[in-house]
């Protein structure tokens, strides 16, 4: 049990890092996205519905109190940015 604790502990640590980086790369994506090729636009935005799946997965183990305290903030802290820089993907995302 301890194990699978463990995992689950690291697994949500690896989402709140690529998703806080993701987020956080958002306005320095956006000032480079009109130099791009269009396919790598194009990819950008298709492979972005990948990040809003982590941050639903991240939802999901917050609302069943599986976060730790840290998490927890970093969860918080996490979400704060998403609603800061949502504009910006569906900028993006309708470009």
């Amino acid at each position: 049990m301890a194990q699978v604790e463990t995992d689950l502990t690291e697994r949500i640590e690896r989402l709140l890092e690529r998703s806080h980086s993701s987020w956080f790369e958002l306005p320095q994506v956006a000032a480079e996205f009109g130099s791009w090729e269009l396919l790598e636009q194009h990819v950008f935005v298709e492979d972005w519905p990948l990040e809003e799946e982590q941050l639903a997965e991240l939802s999901r183990y917050a609302a069943a109190g599986l976060l730790t305290t840290a998490q927890n903030g970093h969860y918080r802290r996490l979400l704060s940015l998403v609603e800061r820089h949502r504009p910006i993907i569906r900028r993006l995302q309708h470009s």
